[in-house]
């Protein structure tokens, strides 16, 4: 269970890609996080030409990234990695974030 949301980041990681059953094993409301399907996870790891490890899951995935930037504009009211260019760093300043603000 994970009871933060910096607890969950730390399990998914900036560039991570996992299953969507991950947000049922959170104690805080995660209903903003987005969600992708296989196949548009496979068609953006193949349009960016940079690699990445699709899971074998079937069914709706969450990325590190946009799962820390939804958490932040959730919890924060404002997503502190919106002006960096880079999902790196992004998911960086919206994990500092959150950690600073206790969640």
């Amino acid at each position: 269970m994970y009871e933060k949301p910096t607890e969950l980041l730390d399990e998914i990681g900036s560039h991570g890609i996992c299953s969507a059953e991950i947000l049922n094993e959170c104690s805080f409301d995660t209903s903003r996080v987005p969600t992708y399907s296989p196949k548009e996870t496979a068609e953006t790891i193949e349009a960016r030409g940079i690699g990445g490890t699709m899971p074998e899951e079937t069914g709706p995935l969450v990325y590190g990234y946009s799962t820390a930037a939804a958490l932040a504009e959730q919890l924060l009211g404002s997503n502190p990695g919106a002006m960096f260019m880079g999902r790196g760093s992004q998911f960086r300043a919206c994990y500092q974030g959150l950690e600073r603000a206790g969640h």
